[in-house]
């Protein structure tokens, strides 16, 4: 598969919350290429795991389509004390080729709270 992957990086900043509250930030994948593409959110630290929810976090855009995402913070309001979180990185985007699964691009989404 021959397609560019116009995105390289994202950038994640959620406005002062508080504790008790949750708050989401949406997004939105854009197919811009000839083929259908997959996608998958993952979150590389259990901290972040805890603190952040992605959906859907998984899924497949038509070419030419776009998916709307949210990025959602301390949803289950568990959250008992203030946090602060300065460009870190463990979310990550990975754009999959469907027919071979392969990961064709892993893009890095830097979150600031």
């Amino acid at each position: 598969m021959s397609q560019q992957h116009c995105l390289m990086a994202l950038r994640l900043t959620c406005e002062r919350a508080q504790v008790q509250d949750d708050a989401v930030q949406s997004m939105t994948i854009k197919n811009t290429g000839k083929y259908a593409i997959n996608y998958e959110f993952t979150i590389e630290s259990e901290r972040m795991r805890s603190l952040f929810v992605v959906e859907p976090a998984k899924g497949q855009i038509a070419a030419g389509a776009s998916q709307p995402v949210k990025v959602i913070f301390n949803k289950e309001r568990t959250l008992k004390k203030e946090v602060s979180i300065k460009s870190n990185a463990n979310i990550k985007l990975s754009i999959v080729e469907p027919l071979t699964d392969t990961r064709e691009s892993v893009i890095p989404i830097t979150v600031r709270l």
